[in-house]
């Protein structure tokens, strides 16, 4: 919601998890409202599955929240393959809405569940500091254990499980199949960040004033735990194959990152593929990259799961 400075007219948006953000003017002094655009004009409404809120309570004692989606046309009871979609950050969080992604999945025939984990904003500053220095530790089994949930609740079925994120999403993408090689069958690293040790060498953070000591403080100061909490230290264990997508103009997470854990997929004979798109950074902004980045992981999930 957004107020005029004269506080005579306000913007409001108006979402739910099954149709697109709406923009409406309201005069205050009227009481009148105006229709004024809609966010995805081209997106069909028509079917499109709700988000569902849900929350456990982990082998810690921590109560985890996050959302699930079910399949397209997936009824109660009914088993579907699933894509885990942990977020970026790791210090942010998902929020209930309208997500362009979900509905990709789900109206392909995937479950999708994305996860509230350890280090998530808005559960108060101690859950989000239950996060630090756990980024392949208790926070990758918060993901790990919610997607047990949902095979457990039977959302989803425990032979067809892929995962898929983005940044700190792309990292967990890549660590969660090393750390339970038996449960992820599939999986899409996009702009993620492999190696933790060059995050104090390369990209953006390094630059900025605090980065250091934000460094110090997300992944901790054990340099043996950075060190195992890496995916390229990890790549032995991986089982699911693997497409790892990144930017060439990243500065956020360096294509260096992308070539490290393709480099140690290759030598640990890891099925994989490597993909780098020129003038993009972190995050495709261009139409035709992000479509062949949706096109390349429903393939790949098609074909793996």
């Amino acid at each position: 919601m957004a107020l005029s400075k004269k506080k005579d007219k306000l913007i409001l948006n108006v979402s739910d998890s099954v149709s697109s953000s709406k923009y409406y003017l309201y005069d205050l002094e009227k009481n009148q409202m105006k229709y004024l655009l809609t966010m995805w004009p081209e997106i069909d409404d028509a079917g499109l599955e709700a988000e569902v809120p849900f929350n456990f309570v982990n082998s810690d004692g921590v109560t985890i929240h996050g959302y699930y989606t079910r399949a397209k046309d997936q009824i109660e009871g009914q088993k579907a393959p699933m894509i885990v979609v942990p977020h970026g950050g790791p210090h942010a969080r998902d929020t209930w809405g309208f997500d362009p992604d979900t509905h990709i999945f789900s109206q392909a025939g995937y479950a999708v569940l994305k996860v509230n984990f350890r280090g998530s904003t808005g559960y108060g500053k101690e859950f989000t500091k239950l996060g630090f220095g756990e980024w392949g530790g208790d926070t990758q089994q918060d993901i790990i254990e919610a997607t047990e949930w949902a095979i457990a609740q039977g959302i989803a079925d425990a032979e067809k499980i892929g995962i898929y994120g983005g940044s700190f999403g792309g990292y967990s993408a890549a660590m969660a199949p090393m750390l339970r090689p038996d449960l992820y069958k599939s999986s899409v690293a996009y702009i993620g960040v492999f190696d933790l040790e060059m995050l104090y060498n390369e990209g953006d953070i390094r630059g900025i004033k605090w980065g250091g000591k934000y460094l110090d403080k997300t992944l901790g100061q054990d340099p043996e735990k950075i060190k195992e909490m890496s995916p390229v230290h990890q790549a032995h264990k991986l089982q699911a194959p693997m497409i790892i997508v990144s930017g060439k103009e990243d500065q956020r997470a360096p294509i260096e990152h992308a070539y490290a854990l393709a480099d140690a997929l290759e030598k640990a004979g890891k099925e994989h593929e490597l993909i780098i798109v020129p003038k993009e950074g972190h995050g495709f902004r261009k139409p035709e990259n992000r479509l062949m980045l949706y096109k390349k992981m429903l393939e790949h999930f098609d074909s793996t799961l």
